[in-house]
């Protein structure tokens, strides 16, 4: 009966409205406009329209990309908050814990080993490094000895004789004694080899077969002698007993020249390294070398643990309760970080959110004001909601100024089975009642 009284008196000043502006004497020109929300304040009631909405629903990501290994749902099916929806493949994220523990190991050892002080080995080691240097240095002062300065000299006059012997032409008796060799060698195969044609059978034909083959390789070394002596050395011959006397003489030089300053002066930075190497070995590890290695290790924790973050993040975890309401992936699909994998929406209750109040008719609402809902699906039922929150930034629409208002639906309307996601609703507002 209210609700009908408020309509009557509704209507009755919109008549008036009406025939006032036909008795107008002027006629105002006629402006396209957009159109504005559809709101009615009658009294005590505003009235909007509006859409219902979970209590709650949330675009569900991954945190990381790749593929899509489990896909553990179904569009429309409930899953409980902490409930594993969905995985990655994360063979390499495991791969990436290996290195980052292997890393923090080593990080530890080093610690571990900074701080036990040098061993027995790296003493004697730095120690045999000094001695090493200081007989570089005793050397390059002294001198060689006479000893080293004969011994590079004889090998110099025998690299000669033989480049000697390489270049000189075959005299005529040389060449004779030659040829008469592979004859003598010749007539050897000969009788060795019918040595061992006769008695190839024979208890003896080992010995008799090695001397054979004996024979052939002394005819083989004679011929090739008679050659040498015959056609003379070669280029290559000769370039390699040339080599060879220009590389006794570069020792021979080394081992005969006079002590260089230079060198002598390299010597002795290289003792004076080598027993600081000592001092700081015995002198143990300082504080902040120490320091150093530790910052090492919070660095490869750090490292580990990142990774065993972003193993985790290879699984999508239900963040609560609710319907998958959709999902528009599939199973084998690569997914990129960020991307939409599902919409979680928790239906156990239902909200309305209208944004179509306009700054005249928000001074006229209040939180915990009771609200009449008609749904436009189901005319023949009115459910009952109350203001929860009143969004206190405004917006523009249509060049009003609009505030959003949330209503939760209330008793048996906040689990009706009847109602889903988007549907069209009216709220009526009663603004007097708190």
């Amino acid at each position: 009966m209210r609700k009908n009284y408020f309509l009557i008196v509704s209507m009755i000043v919109l008549l008036g409205i009406v025939l006032t502006g036909c008795n107008t004497a002027s006629v105002e020109e006629d402006t396209a406009t957009e159109d504005i929300p559809v709101v009615t304040a009658v009294n005590d009631q505003v009235s909007a329209e509006s859409f219902i909405e979970p209590v709650r629903y949330l675009d569900v990501t991954f945190e990381t990309s790749g593929q899509i290994v489990e896909l553990l749902i179904e569009e429309g099916q409930l899953v409980t908050a902490g409930e594993v929806i969905a995985r990655l493949d994360d063979s390499d994220l495991k791969a990436a814990i290996q290195v980052a523990e292997a890393n923090l190991n080593k990080a530890q050892a080093d610690v571990t080993a900074i701080k036990a002080g040098p061993t027995d080995e790296e003493i004697a080691q730095a120690q045999a490094g000094i001695l090493k240097t200081e007989a570089e240095l005793v050397k390059l002062i002294t001198g060689a000895t006479p000893e080293e300065i004969a011994v590079a000299e004889s090998k110099v006059r025998t690299r000669q004789a033989q480049l000697s012997q390489v270049l000189a032409s075959a005299r005529p008796g040389q060449l004779e004694a030659a040829a008469s060799a592979v004859i003598l060698a010749e007539v050897e195969v000969g009788q060795a080899q019918s040595a061992y044609d006769e008695g190839q059978f024979a208890l003896d034909s080992d010995v008799r077969a090695a001397r054979l083959h004996q024979a052939q390789a002394s005819l083989a070394k004679a011929l090739a002698e008679f050659n040498r002596l015959n056609n003379g050395a070669t280029d290559e011959t000769v370039a390699i007993a040339r080599a060879s006397v220009n590389l006794e003489q570069t020792a021979l030089e080394k081992v005969t020249a006079n002590q260089i300053p230079q060198r002598i002066a390299e010597a002795q930075i290289n003792v004076q390294d080598a027993e600081v190497a000592l001092a700081r070995l015995l002198a143990g590890n300082t504080d902040e070398a120490i320091a150093i290695r530790e910052a090492g290790v919070k660095q490869a924790e750090v490292a580990l643990q990142k990774a065993v973050n972003d193993l985790d993040k290879a699984e999508l975890i239900a963040p609560f309760g609710g319907i998958i309401a959709n999902l528009p992936i599939e199973e084998s699909e690569f997914i990129n970080n960020g991307a939409t994998v599902m919409t979680l929406a928790d239906t156990s209750e239902w909200l309305i959110k209208t944004d179509d109040l306009t700054e005249i008719d928000i001074v006229s609402v209040q939180e915990g004001q009771v609200v009449e809902v008609e749904v436009d699906a189901l005319p023949s039922e009115t459910f009952t909601g109350i203001v929860t929150r009143i969004k206190p930034m405004a917006e523009t629409k249509a060049g009003d100024v609009t505030y959003t208002v949330e209503v939760k639906l209330t008793s048996d309307g906040a689990t009706d089975s009847q109602l889903r996601w988007g549907m069209t609703v009216n709220v009526n507002i009663e603004t007097e009642t708190l």
